[in-house]
């Protein structure tokens, strides 16, 4: 977590996640306080990594309350990464991702 006083100047504050996760986060404030956060997450090994998409969950004061765990992975070889850019919550549990599938060629799919 950072803070700004102004949005240009940023500093840390607090570590939240220790392993290395992608951008591209979404995050919705739960009924209970709590945030969930939907991110981009690296699967597999670093020679055949893909990109999946997580959900972990956190306090108001940035503990870790669940570890990202997978939520969506792609099933297509040929484009074995997939990405969110974001997700409208209706509700904690309920909610709309248009997720993309990227190929290793810089191909798009959106299904």
């Amino acid at each position: 977590m950072s803070k700004s006083k102004n949005g240009w100047e940023w500093e840390d504050e607090k570590l939240i996640l220790e392993s290395c996760h992608d951008s591209q986060f979404s995050v919705n404030v739960l009924s209970d306080g709590n945030y969930l956060i939907l991110l981009r997450c690296w699967s597999g090994e670093l020679t055949i990594s893909n990109r999946i998409i997580g959900k972990a969950v956190i306090d108001a004061n940035g503990n870790l309350i669940s570890k990202p765990e997978k939520i969506l992975e792609s099933d297509r070889e040929d484009f074995p990464h997939l990405y969110t850019n974001s997700a409208t919550f209706f509700s904690d549990n309920n909610y709309l991702m248009i997720p993309a599938m990227f190929s290793n060629d810089d191909k798009i799919l959106i299904t």
